[in-house]
């Protein structure tokens, strides 16, 4: 975290001056205006929100939760040279809770719409190949459904990824999992090899496609908001491993053949 040295200027301000601090800080004004409404010297301000973070207390703590120590560092260093909230997240193209998001450009809007419809697609397709009859029609085609929507997912994700970088690594992390789990396990079938493999590989792409969601999004959600960020990361493995292994026990060795 970013601090300042040196200063002789304290920062405990009363109730009425920390509410003048937040109201301006979230309207975006810079420290020297947010000093001359709350009528205290800059170094007060400037001490006080770096000491929060730039995230008002009152908020609930888990709001929190879907900031990276990177991204709060940067929040931070605009905090330390003056610039406003806005200022500070568009900068880093970062959410700080309590403002409005900054905005991305069209690019990446276009990519998140393509994004949503594909990760919709996967959720879906996955879902039917894993309870449709292995090797049957419906299998198949909602199997290749599912590499395809898992591509699409994988490359609107690069696209974010850059745009949002470094914020967004680890989402490039389980997409690239995501992505060679999905390639390798349509390999494997079309290879004529083993079935055990296959589902294994499969399920790890559906996984890590969903702890991508969750991670990104499981602070927003209704009831996961109440978890722990570390439970974003392995609830869906720990789901997803006992039904994973039950699958691979009740699939029964058949003659080999390519599915797709």
């Amino acid at each position: 975290m970013v601090v300042e040295a040196g200063m002789g200027v304290g920062t405990s301000l009363s109730v009425p001056e920390q509410a003048v601090v937040w109201e301006a800080w979230g309207e975006g004004e810079s420290l020297r205006r947010i000093a001359d409404r709350a009528g205290l010297h800059e170094q007060q301000v400037r001490r006080y929100l770096l000491r929060h973070g730039g995230v008002r207390p009152s908020l609930p703590r888990r709001s929190l939760r879907h900031l990276s120590p990177g991204e709060r560092e940067e929040i931070s260093r605009g905090i330390a040279a003056g610039l406003s909230a806005r200022t500070s997240a568009e900068a880093a193209m970062i959410d700080i809770p309590g403002l409005p998001t900054p905005a991305a450009g069209p690019v990446f809007d276009a990519a998140l719409l393509v994004h949503i419809a594909a990760g919709i697609t996967s959720v879906v397709a996955g879902m039917l190949a894993m309870l449709t009859r292995k090797g049957g029609p419906w299998h198949v085609r909602s199997g290749r459904v599912f590499l395809g929507a898992i591509t699409v997912l994988f490359t609107t994700m690069l696209v974010m990824t850059v745009i949002r970088w470094p914020a967004t690594i680890h989402l490039a992390a389980l997409g690239t999992i995501a992505l060679t789990a999905a390639v390798l396990g349509w390999r494997n079938r079309r290879r004529g090899q083993s079935d055990r493999i296959h589902i294994t590989l499969m399920a790890l792409a559906y996984v890590a496609m969903l702890t991508a969601f969750y991670v990104d999004n499981g602070p927003h959600l209704p009831l996961w908001e109440h978890l722990p960020a570390w439970s974003f990361w392995i609830l869906p493995l720990a789901v997803g491993t006992p039904l994973t292994l039950r699958a691979i026990r009740r699939h029964r060795p058949q003659a080999s053949s390519s599915i797709q």
